[in-house]
């Protein structure tokens, strides 16, 4: 079977795919992997000598295709992570030059087209964008990036443990009144604060509220007053956001200057109540509007898990009802042993592109087993008992017989609820 047999099918999966013949000459590129670089496939269709790797990484080198074979292993060392499972190959990098310049993280799952006696007929690449903060050992040009914005930022910034500095930029030096980084690196911020915050409340029980705040909701923006390695208190306006690091969460804290009020020689008198007074009502009234803003925001995020759960069972669907059905049918009338052996690999890639969205949905089956779950997914798309035979290739009794389980297991015995209504309702 010619590789470019397989370009219809290719152009129908969500996932960005190419594929080399023997001779590395790329034979497929299909319309995600054009969404995805930029590239025709007009422009990159015959191309070899590696011109498939300067979309991502701006210059010829080997990628996951080309390691797929096995011939050179020290060429796997250009990747963060890479994974063999039997003939399939899985592996992470840093692109720098994708998104306009902006840089992605990448995984990709290779694998190779083999005849019936071993002889490579080339391989096919699935690609898709991932979190840089998830690939095994993190690029080091985006780490390098933030480093350069950290530093160069006008505002003072701080990393902050939870307990400690842990980095600071010269804005930071500059405003406290430091002399070197060294000296905020590992101090606690109570240690820079008063006793009592601007209302009376005491500093540390504040400022962990804050911090707890930050680590559950993901930011907090607050008022605060700092007392200067020189002396002056530092009246600020404080953004602490939290980074995933390692596992763990780093907070990232900004300060915005807003003046050196001399807090010492103002705390008596009706003037300083009546300004105490007139800050309290301005921090309620932010921080209501900060409540309604985090409703707002809460509702979208809904929102947008439940689009993204609709977008994974719709892929699901499409390839088990337009994919699927035909794989099957081809390999009842393909003779030849080479053709249904590339009908086994298209399978079995298909399969590795959907099974993230079938991991999902399985958590909310745990306890069927799998010809159970598998049931359950085509009685929640509409199919009748003797169409869910036709495709598992079982009895109409026997199908009768796992729906009974299923019911049994889902506590729908001796009630009166359709099963599918049951199973859209999950």
């Amino acid at each position: 079977m010619d590789i470019r047999s397989l370009i219809p099918i290719f152009d129908f999966l969500p996932h960005a795919i190419f594929a080399v013949d023997g001779q590395k000459k790329v034979v497929a590129w299909n319309r995600a992997m054009e969404a995805m670089t930029g590239v025709k496939r007009e422009d990159i269709l015959g191309s070899d000598d590696y011109a498939y790797a300067v979309p991502f990484y701006g210059r010829k080198r080997p990628v996951l295709i080309d390691l797929v074979a096995g011939e050179n292993r020290e060429e796997e060392n250009l990747y963060n992570q890479v994974e063999r499972q039997g003939n399939i190959l899985y592996g992470e990098a840093y692109a720098p030059v994708m998104n306009g310049g902006a840089g992605a993280c990448l995984r990709g799952v290779a694998v190779p087209l083999r005849d019936n006696m071993g002889v490579y007929l080339g391989a096919i690449e699935s690609i898709h964008i991932t979190d840089c903060r998830t690939v095994g050992k993190g690029p080091g040009e985006w780490k390098e990036g933030f480093d350069v914005f950290f530093e160069e930022a006008a505002d003072p910034a701080f990393l902050f443990d939870g307990h400690v500095f842990t980095d600071c930029n010269q804005a930071a030096v500059r405003i406290t009144g430091a002399t070197r980084k060294e000296q905020l690196v590992g101090m606690n911020p109570i240690a820079m604060s008063p006793d009592r915050q601007c209302g009376g409340r005491l500093s540390h029980e504040m400022w962990q509220e804050h911090v707890n705040t930050a680590m559950g909701q993901g930011s907090s923006r607050f008022e605060w007053m700092y007392r200067s390695f020189q002396g002056p208190t530092l009246w600020t306006e404080v953004s602490l956001t939290a980074l995933p690091d390692q596992g763990e969460k780093t907070l990232y804290m900004v300060w915005r200057n807003m003046g050196h009020p001399n807090w010492a020689g103002e705390r008596s008198g009706a003037g300083f109540e009546e300004r105490l007074r007139e800050k309290e009502e301005e921090l309620h009234l932010k921080s209501r509007n900060l409540d309604e803003i985090n409703a707002a925001l809460r509702v979208l995020l809904d929102e947008r898990e439940i689009h993204k759960v609709r977008i994974e069972e719709k892929i699901l669907s499409n390839v088990k009802d337009l994919v699927s059905p035909y794989i099957e049918k081809l390999k009842k009338c393909l003779p030849d042993p080479n053709q249904l052996m590339y009908l086994d690999i298209i399978e079995a890639n298909l399969n590795e592109i959907v099974s993230p969205f079938l991991q999902k949905m399985r958590l909310q089956y745990a306890h069927l087993t799998p010809t159970e779950t598998g049931i359950a997914h085509l009685i929640k798309d509409g199919k009748s008992t003797k169409e869910i035979a036709e495709i598992l290739h079982m009895s109409s009794g026997a199908i009768n017989f796992h729906r009974n389980n299923i019911r049994k297991k889902l506590g729908l015995v001796k009630k009166k609820i359709n099963l599918r209504s049951h199973l859209l309702s999950l």
